[in-house]
């Protein structure tokens, strides 16, 4: 999903790529599954790096709750002394999207507890967003509820915006012609990059 971006990346800047937390929570049943939990972690196996590689965090990214996760981690290393990391945040959502387990039978049980745990992000560093403007295809079912869906997937998108816009006027915000999972497409990955 993200190989190409991250190859281009690398030609510019050393990276640290985290597992999927979801990936790290079905390892580890007996971990509470919460955001702060596992930023907190993060934090602290950043600053660890950091201090073993001799070096300082320039930029967090990640992409969808990645990306809200890279927010709460940039929060936390500025507050430990490192006031110029910035993030640039990939996919990610202010608004409340629509509950795809009303769509979707198989909703990720760690994903949902990770949203529901996800406190609200506040960052007063320098900030990047790139948001898509369609729904993801690949969520479309049969039927009436694909309707629905598309629906609340263009109100709620429409809502992210005016909630960025809002909550962070002074972040630069990159708008593609995408959905959620084509954030990364080839076509895009320069202009991303650029925001680094």
């Amino acid at each position: 999903f993200y190989d190409e971006f991250i190859e281009k990346l690398s030609q510019s800047y050393s990276i640290l790529v985290f597992e999927s937390f979801a990936t790290y929570y079905a390892a580890h049943p007996d971990q509470p599954c919460k955001a702060e939990n596992y930023t907190d972690f993060m934090c602290e196996v950043v600053l660890a790096e950091m201090e073993k590689r001799g070096t300082t965090v320039s930029v967090i990214t990640g992409h969808s709750i990645g990306s809200e996760l890279g927010i709460l981690l940039a929060g936390q290393i500025r507050k430990r002394h490192h006031p110029d990391v910035k993030v640039v945040a990939l996919g990610t959502s202010l608004a409340k999207m629509p509950d795809l387990a009303k769509y979707l039978n198989n909703h990720h049980n760690i994903l949902r507890q990770m949203e529901e745990t996800m406190p609200s992000l506040e960052f007063d560093g320098e900030l990047k967003v790139v948001l898509e403007n369609r729904p993801s295809p690949s969520l479309l079912l049969n039927g009436d509820r694909d309707t629905q869906f598309l629906k609340e997937s263009k109100a709620a998108m429409e809502k992210n915006l005016d909630a960025w816009k809002e909550k962070y006027p002074q972040a630069t915000k990159l708008i593609l012609d995408t959905d959620h999972f084509g954030i990364l497409q080839s076509e895009f990955i320069d202009d991303i990059i650029a925001l680094f």
